[in-house]
């Protein structure tokens, strides 16, 4: 698939998930990450989650729950600064930046559903 037609797929892609798809919360895995593991160890994802082709491999993670990727998201963070340690003031030493903040692409949650202290995932 062309870039140009891969591109007009995901715009009336995200359209769909973020209007029209029925979306259920119990689909969602429990836990921090965007899978579970069953007790043979495989790895189930979840239904929502896929890897977008067509970005960049630090930004290519998307969700259709929330119709948004890694770079939707750290889009919407806009620039980041370091702090000063002690001051908590932004640092004067560094300009302010676009730092990747979304983790999507390592299959960890950004829609806070089902989420929970425990460190096991297994269904």
């Amino acid at each position: 698939m062309g870039i140009k037609r891969f591109k007009i797929y995901w715009f009336f892609r995200k359209l769909y998930d973020r209007y029209l798809r029925k979306k259920d919360e119990s689909l969602i895995p429990q836990g921090f990450y965007c899978y579970s593991i069953s007790k043979t160890g495989k790895l189930i994802p979840c239904p929502y989650y896929e890897s977008r082709e067509d970005l960049l491999e630090q930004e290519n993670g998307y969700c259709s729950f929330l119709a948004k990727s890694d770079w939707d998201l750290n889009e919407e963070t806009g620039d980041v600064q370091w702090l000063n340690g002690k001051t908590k003031e932004p640092s004067t030493k560094t300009k302010a930046h676009k730092i990747p903040i979304s983790l999507l692409r390592d299959m960890c949650k950004e829609c806070g559903i089902n989420e929970d202290d425990s460190d096991e995932n297994l269904e």
